[in-house]
């Protein structure tokens, strides 16, 4: 029911929305805000392959993964799909476009949007930086 309701919520004002997040994930970036949260996934991501599922834009993610100097195999950020986490549309774009087996798929989230977006792909998760996941 609350999945149903978020996403007729979303679509009916999905370019509001949009604009709205847009402005805010604007401000993340200038105030460098992620850098505080995220710096132990940051060293761990420098090391692996990766790819990123966001319900920011994509155009976000990569400014972010531009000053880290890292370099994700896909970004598939909520402008890139039709419904955004926890709809599992953008986990199955990586993973087939990559050709990978669920069992071969690690989510790392920080939400329960991520986790139940695992949960309903058939993946593995592992929750950081939130105790509610």
């Amino acid at each position: 029911q609350l999945t149903f309701k978020y996403t007729s919520l979303y679509l009916k004002h999905k370019e509001k929305f949009d604009s709205f997040i847009k402005e805010e994930e604007d401000k993340v970036i200038e105030e460098r805000k992620w850098k505080k949260i995220n710096l132990n996934l940051w060293k761990l991501l420098e090391k692996r392959e990766f790819s990123i599922l966001s319900n920011n834009m994509s155009s976000t993610v990569e400014s972010i993964m531009v000053e880290e100097n890292l370099i994700p195999s896909i970004i598939v950020g909520r402008d890139k799909v039709k419904l955004p986490k926890p709809e599992t549309e953008g986990i199955k774009f990586i993973i087939e476009t990559l050709r990978l087996k669920k069992e071969e798929v690690i989510m790392i989230g920080d939400t329960k949007w991520d986790k139940l977006t695992a949960e309903r792909a058939g993946i593995a998760y592992m929750g950081v930086a939130n105790r509610d996941v």
